[in-house]
């Protein structure tokens, strides 16, 4: 990170919290956040889209809170 660049803040969202996931067309799928990767930035997450099996990871722009 070049010097003088703010720090970046925490993760907004937790291991086990529900979440919507944008997907590329912009639609939103439910989801649920199953780890996050605090050791890069900008911080990833594993989440789990509601009937799937396997988990993705994916960057914080991508994901909203439940409302």
């Amino acid at each position: 990170m070049p010097s003088g660049s703010p720090l970046p803040q925490g993760p907004k969202f937790e291991k086990g919290q529900p979440i919507l996931y944008v997907n590329r067309d912009g639609t939103l799928a439910d989801a649920k956040v199953v780890s996050v990767d605090r050791s890069i930035y900008p911080v990833q997450y594993a989440i789990v889209l509601n009937g799937a099996e396997n988990e993705r990871w994916t960057e914080e722009d991508r994901l909203r809170p439940c409302k």
